[in-house]
């Protein structure tokens, strides 16, 4: 689908130590191809991880080249959000801390572009491809015991307050909306942090809305950005404007 809608080929390739499960890296104008990209211990799930690696592919050609947009950031916007992290509390070691602070705010400014369409396109695999349930269904399953093994006593001690909340917010309503789909409930591993569940409600709200494609990914994502303090955190550009060599 993905090949005929955007009349460019997919170079799909496995790779040993992809940071994330799955990446496509869609085509500019001039590039002659997509580049699919799946982590080699994920290849158990593979049919699943195509179906929602191309999901993104489909929901950015549904809309018109004027319409393509993407999330961006640069100095002025790091330093804002370093400013703000900075002067928050942790109990790293001040060099320590300096060294996480872009990885706080890669991780957040990722977590808020990706989670709301990655939930869309989950729901979007269970309608239309009812024979990828099982392998989706332990994707999923894997995806949030990951998720929650990071909740810990600990992690709050050292993560400064702003990075916990936002991370946990989006984490509760990314997995409030996958537990419909599989059939799990992860709210409880939310108890002790009631100021999170508020917070996570407020954002999967937007996620019980039906399905209006890609311009509401980014309606989302503006959405939750307000709601979490990460206006300033990132900023938007021509999905062209996007140099050939990104995700390098």
């Amino acid at each position: 689908m993905v090949e005929e809608i955007s009349g460019k080929e997919i170079d799909f390739q496995i790779h040993e130590k992809l940071p994330v499960d799955g990446l496509i890296k869609i085509a500019r104008a001039n590039m002659p191809k997509h580049l699919l990209k799946i982590k080699a211990s994920k290849v158990k799930n593979i049919s699943e991880m195509i179906a929602h690696e191309c999901g993104h592919a489909l929901r950015v050609y549904s809309v018109a080249p004027s319409e393509r947009r993407v999330s961006f950031s640069n100095s002025f916007l790091v330093a804002m959000a370093t400013g703000e992290l900075e002067s928050e509390k942790s109990s790293l070691p001040p060099e320590t801390k300096s060294m996480m602070v872009d990885t706080w705010i890669n991780g957040l400014v990722m977590q808020v572009n990706n989670l709301p369409v990655d939930v869309r396109i989950e729901r979007w695999i269970y309608d239309t491809y009812p024979g990828l349930r099982m392998e989706q269904k332990e994707y999923l399953e894997n995806l949030a015991d990951t998720c929650v093994s990071s909740f810990s006593k600990e992690t709050l001690e050292i993560t400064p307050p702003k990075v916990f909340r936002c991370n946990m917010a989006m984490v509760y309503a990314f997995l409030s909306a996958i537990g419909l789909l599989i059939g799990e409930d992860y709210s409880q591993h939310f108890a002790p942090y009631p100021e999170i569940i508020q917070y996570g409600k407020v954002l999967v709200k937007l996620l019980e809305e039906p399905d209006r494609g890609y311009l509401q990914d980014i309606e989302t994502t503006n959405y939750w950005a307000k709601i979490l303090g990460l206006t300033n955190w990132f900023s938007w550009t021509d999905f062209e404007n996007v140099p050939e060599e990104y995700g390098e």
